[in-house]
């Protein structure tokens, strides 16, 4: 499976192109789930079996996903139908995970590892927001976010969990400033994948 993969996402690296970059704005890119408050009480614990279980994972070990996929799609182009069926075989059975490259995503400003880790809902969306920008890159309101802390998972639904981010970052006008965004993530069954996210916005 893993010769496949890069059978194809290598060639598509090479044609790879580059161009404006586009704010992620909620404005424009909807909510896809809604959720409901149940008892978390257990989630501590889930999650740190569910992180012993997979950590020696070879399809979804968080290093070896960095080393190939991120080098291969950093400036890839969604026109290819080939690149989008292909983005299907990337599955991530740690939710921990998705929320961590999803935060990755936003510091290094690549809208396609967004892409990459979004249910279906989120992936329309997120074409439809950047159908005029092949690079993917997206602005972050002249703020220059240098790392992030993430926090444990709340258990929202059966299937879903929520996460706060708080970004730190610098203005260009030379002032430092925190940022919060929550994300949340659900288990479709075969994979976590992002389901719904927040504004990225100043922590009061």
């Amino acid at each position: 499976m893993k010769k496949f993969m890069l059978s194809i996402l290598i060639p598509l690296y090479i044609i790879s192109v580059s161009s404006e970059a586009h704010s992620l704005n909620k404005g424009k890119v909807k909510n896809s789930c809604e959720v409901c408050i149940v008892d978390d009480s257990n989630t501590n614990e889930e999650s740190s079996n569910e992180c012993n279980n997979n950590e020696n994972d070879q399809l979804i070990n968080l290093e070896n996903f960095k080393k190939v996929y991120l080098k291969i799609i950093e400036n890839l182009s969604f026109r290819n139908t080939l690149w989008e069926q292909s983005s299907n075989f990337i599955k991530i059975s740690n939710k921990d995970e998705v929320a961590y490259l999803w935060a990755n995503g936003i510091r290094d400003k690549n809208g396609t590892l967004l892409y990459l880790i979004s249910n279906d809902n989120i992936k329309t969306q997120l074409k439809n927001l950047f159908k005029d920008n092949t690079s993917w890159v997206i602005e972050h309101d002249k703020n220059i976010i240098e790392s992030f802390e993430i926090s444990k998972p709340k258990k929202i639904s059966k299937n879903i969990y929520s996460y706060e981010i708080i970004y730190k970052s610098m203005h260009v006008d030379g002032y430092s400033q925190i940022l919060k965004q929550v994300l949340s993530v659900e288990n479709d069954g075969n994979s976590f994948k992002i389901c719904e996210f927040s504004n990225i916005i100043p922590q009061n």
